[in-house]
């Protein structure tokens, strides 16, 4: 038996995803393959599985700022359980994708780097999200002056763009900036 999750994942709800991901493998549903939108689980064994999820941001001549792909070499073979023990890590590993989730060992090899690594990840996206933001309320700017347009409709689009950044803004700092987060995630 099969269930499907349809789910919105931006990178500041990561680490609360992780959790939700945990909590649905100790019920007994593995998850088994994903994309942005959704989430495939399968029927199985309940067991405490612990997961990591990243995405590649980025671009191909980035200098790494924004991408774990670059500071990171291999993710998935450092911190994974094999692909011949996970059919997640084996469909991670052959699909690509902007979006990464992987099965983590129960203890991995170095607990330290890899709390390292969850540091840097959270570190890393609410850096994005605020440059993102930045631009978008830049832009939001643009469409609120009358440097683009009289029009109260682009006005009113301009606005809309400031507030939905305001509020991403506000929630990345609310899931990503707290220490307490990412040693909940090392935890468990």
């Amino acid at each position: 038996m099969k269930k499907i999750y349809l789910l919105f994942l931006p990178a500041f709800l990561y680490p609360k995803i992780e959790a939700y991901l945990q909590k649905m493998s100790s019920r007994g549903w593995m998850l088994i393959s994903y994309s942005p939108c959704f989430l495939l689980f399968e029927k199985a064994v309940p067991k405490n599985t612990r997961y990591f999820l990243w995405h590649g941001g980025g671009h191909l001549k980035s200098d790494g700022k924004f991408d774990l792909n670059l500071r990171y070499s291999d993710i998935a073979k450092t911190f994974g359980v094999p692909q011949s023990h996970s059919k997640l890590n084996t469909f991670t590993r052959r699909t690509p994708a902007f979006l990464r989730i992987i099965e983590v060992k129960p203890q991995p090899d170095d607990p330290e780097a890899y709390g390292e690594l969850i540091r840097d990840r959270n570190r890393l996206y609410r850096l994005e999200t605020l440059r993102n933001c930045m631009i978008a309320i830049t832009i939001g700017f643009c469409f609120c002056s009358k440097l683009l347009s009289d029009s109260p409709w682009v006005s009113a689009i301009g606005w809309v763009l400031i507030i939905i950044s305001i509020v991403w803004i506000i929630l990345t700092w609310f899931f990503l900036g707290s220490k307490a987060n990412d040693r909940s995630t090392e935890g468990n």
